[in-house]
């Protein structure tokens, strides 16, 4: 479930006859505990019934990645975060200094937008705020703004308390990833790595990128790196836009803005050619 994160909200829809209830973002060991409950097994055994998990599935579901974040606390469940990229430490780090170099203002600019009246603004502000929080593991922060963007699009003139406790947890969480990164928090990122090669084949190279972002995959990110002088060269903008996108591994709104190089892209690898 997309838009409902609540603990009534499970009840709800388990009243109301459905299998199960997965809240977004996704917890993977919470998704892949619900695919194992209700797929059939191997010899056509018939799922577990409701509430029941198999052992062998508790067991891969608890399984720590490799290298996991020591500050696991009330606002950023650290492991939480890293499964969300697949155990990828230097990516979870990269996001979490993101989160803190584009969030730190985040009260102040939605009190502005609120005070101008500007509920649409607002929401949407909240809105990726909300989804950024959950990938980095701040459940705690997801949580208040999933309460203040509900409540800014009801009576946003009435949500001085979850605003007040919205900024109370996002200065919590902000001291969290402080301390989990160190001095290295508000530093770019170690380049150690030599930069990526061009592909061979670009276009072929873009359409399997592409698919990756389908998937949601976060090997994208990688891809991406390796494209991204080519892409700039089509259109430096629109390449900047996906960048931030994947930055927020909104990889929906990253698709959608590739698809638009799509032609650019052929057209510049024809002329290459050449």
């Amino acid at each position: 479930m997309t838009a409902h994160a609540m603990d009534r909200d499970r009840a709800d829809s388990l009243a109301a006859g459905m299998n199960d209830h997965v809240n977004k973002p996704i917890d993977p060991k919470e998704l892949f505990a619900a695919l194992v409950r209700w797929l059939p097994g191997r010899n056509g055994a018939s799922p577990a019934p409701a509430g029941e998990t198999p052992p062998a599935a508790v067991a891969r579901s608890n399984s720590p990645p490799e290298s996991t974040p020591t500050a696991d606390n009330a606002v950023l469940n650290a492991g939480l975060g890293l499964s969300r990229v697949r155990g990828n430490m230097a990516l979870y780090h990269k996001l979490l200094r993101h989160f803190v170099e584009q969030y730190t203002g985040f009260p102040e600019e939605l009190h502005t937008l609120l005070a101008a009246k500007d509920v649409p603004a607002a929401r949407r502000l909240v809105h990726t705020f909300k989804g950024v929080a959950g990938n980095i593991g701040a459940m705690a922060l997801y949580q208040n703004a999933l309460e203040v963007e509900t409540c800014v699009g009801v009576l946003p003139e009435r949500c001085a308390e979850g605003l007040a406790t919205l900024d109370r947890t996002l200065a919590a969480t902000l001291a969290s990833i402080t301390a989990l990164l160190g001095a290295k928090v508000m530093e770019p990122p170690e380049r150690d790595e030599p930069p990526a090669e061009r592909p061979e084949d670009p276009v072929a190279a873009f359409g399997q990128w592409l698919e990756l972002l389908d998937q949601h995959d976060t090997r994208a990110l990688d891809v991406f790196e390796s494209l991204r002088p080519l892409l700039q060269a089509v259109s430096a903008g629109t390449t900047e836009a996906i960048g931030r996108s994947l930055e927020r591994l909104d990889f929906r709104s990253a698709r959608q803005t590739a698809e638009t190089l799509r032609e650019g892209l052929a057209g510049k690898e024809e002329g290459h050619g050449v």
